[in-house]
């Protein structure tokens, strides 16, 4: 992932909740990322049974080789990829690696998705279609993320599925507000139509 590890926040969490439930059915989360982050980070992603490793080259492109070093010295056999470009040769080529049985891809991507028409509008979708089959499914944050990039992308019906990447209340460390109390939440951020 193209994640540097900063505070408690939401993706901080998400990957050590991660790690303690893969811990729990004999599994290992074994993270590859361009820094290593904060050291409590890597203390307590250990604690929970996870592996940190980092290098910087890959921030902001996706280093082939030091993938395929990362996918050679850990031998996994299912490899999940996040913020980079799923349909990318690079990207494509390496999650097909032996031993690696399984990919998934994390769309985390709100940003709108330039519309192509004609000749280039089908090759894409086709391009999707095709190369969107190497991965077991593409995790997004809503419904309505999948049914964009299903029709933008031309990913196959099966191919998404919905998941939040959030965190359950206890892992966040937020108190739970009774219900009816009159308060009211706040969510700064962007609403772009494209959001939905």
């Amino acid at each position: 992932m193209d994640l540097i590890p900063r505070g408690r926040r939401t993706w901080e969490a998400w990957l050590l909740d991660l790690a303690a439930t893969l811990t729990s059915r004999d599994s290992q989360l074994c993270l590859l990322l361009p820094e290593a982050g904060p050291e409590w980070f890597q203390q307590e992603l250990e604690a929970v049974g996870g592996k940190l490793t980092s290098n910087p080259v890959l921030r902001g492109r996706f280093d082939k080789r030091a993938v395929q070093a990362a996918i050679t010295g850990l031998q996994p056999t299912t490899v999940v990829v996040g913020f980079y470009p799923m349909l990318s040769p690079t990207v494509l080529s390496t999650v097909r690696m032996r031993p690696v049985t399984e990919a998934y891809y994390i769309d985390q991507s709100s940003l709108e998705i330039p519309q192509r028409m004609g000749w280039k509008g089908l090759a894409t979708r086709l391009r999707g279609r095709v190369f969107s089959r190497r991965y077991q499914k593409i995790i997004t944050v809503s419904d309505f993320k999948a049914g964009r990039s299903r029709a933008d992308w031309g990913y196959r019906k099966n191919a998404s599925n919905a998941s939040t990447t959030g965190c359950p209340w206890s892992v966040s460390r937020l108190p739970l507000l009774p219900e009816h109390s009159g308060t009211r939440l706040s969510l700064p951020g962007r609403w772009p139509p494209t959001r939905g």
